[in-house]
């Protein structure tokens, strides 16, 4: 990984031209769409990545697969560097130090071409979201009550921008490789899922014949679904089926919660777990 590294060191620079602009241009834009009106009371003074680059280790390439025409290698990248924001809010001056992150990434190279660049882009993303913390600096304290609500709009950008099925695109020949068609691949494969009977549950609800409301949640990477609602039962059939769209099987789950609903005039829809389990899909086999 040193040669990796060299050519981070050499990037960085760029790296933080291109932070620059994208705070602008599109940063700003998403967290008004986040946190609404209120991002027009902030101004960013300042945004500098420092000198500390990001680290990549653990590279593991994998093996070719023909049909994809994409060469697929995935890294640990980490950053805990000496990024420097000051901004203001309202009238409050303040920073952001600390800055870092960490998860394990996938690179997708291709498609490849028999011509020149040979690789026609270059897709980036998490299979699962990155960890990631921050420091607030200066009168942050005045805005304790913001801090919620600013993790909320970032693990939102993360998740909906570099997480899978989202995906960071770099097009590197647009003569011939449509920028959508890497955002939006085929399937590689379908996850058929049926779920057949729960059993033995637990009674959560109060009353002599009431039983548990139950209803089923999965997820999958972003991939969620929930059952109807069974009313009055801690044993019953479901036979429901559902399909999963699956880009990357890699390290992702597949989580199931059963969970008791109950619906209260003033305080909304309540869920209580009775029961979860979760299936790493890379360990399914399946068929052609």
């Amino acid at each position: 990984t040193d040669w990796i590294s060299k050519l981070i060191d050499q990037v960085w620079p760029y790296v933080n031209l291109a932070l620059q602009d994208y705070v602008k241009t599109s940063l700003m834009p998403l967290l008004a769409d986040k946190l609404g009106t209120i991002v027009d009371q902030l101004t960013i003074d300042k945004i500098d990545l420092g000198e500390k680059v990001v680290k990549l280790d653990g590279i593991t390439v994998h093996p070719f697969r023909e049909a994809s025409e994409q060469i697929a290698l995935d890294a640990d990248v980490s950053y805990d560097g000496d990024l420097v924001l000051s901004a203001t809010f309202a009238t409050i001056p303040f920073g952001v130090a600390d800055v870092k992150f960490a998860g394990r990434i996938r690179f997708l190279l291709g498609p490849l071409l028999p011509r020149t660049p040979i690789v026609g882009g270059v897709t980036a993303f998490f299979l699962r979201a990155p960890t990631f913390g921050y420091t607030l600096t200066g009168e942050a304290q005045k805005l304790d009550q913001l801090k919620p609500q600013i993790n909320s709009a970032l693990d939102g950008l993360i998740q909906a921008n570099v997480v899978l099925p989202n995906r960071f695109v770099a097009v590197l020949d647009k003569e011939s490789v449509d920028e959508n068609v890497l955002k939006n691949p085929n399937p590689l494969a379908i996850l058929f899922v049926t779920l057949l009977r729960v059993s033995g549950l637990r009674n959560t609800d109060i009353g002599r014949n009431n039983k548990s409301d139950v209803v089923v949640k999965a997820t999958a990477g972003k991939f969620e679904f929930k059952t109807p609602t069974f009313q009055d039962v801690t044993d019953t059939d479901l036979n429901i089926r559902f399909d999963i769209p699956l880009n990357e099987n890699e390290d992702v789950f597949l989580k199931l919660q059963v969970l008791d609903e109950d619906i209260r005039a003033g305080s909304g829809t309540t869920y209580e777990a009775l029961g979860h389990t979760s299936i790493n899909i890379s360990h399914v086999e399946g068929s052609e």
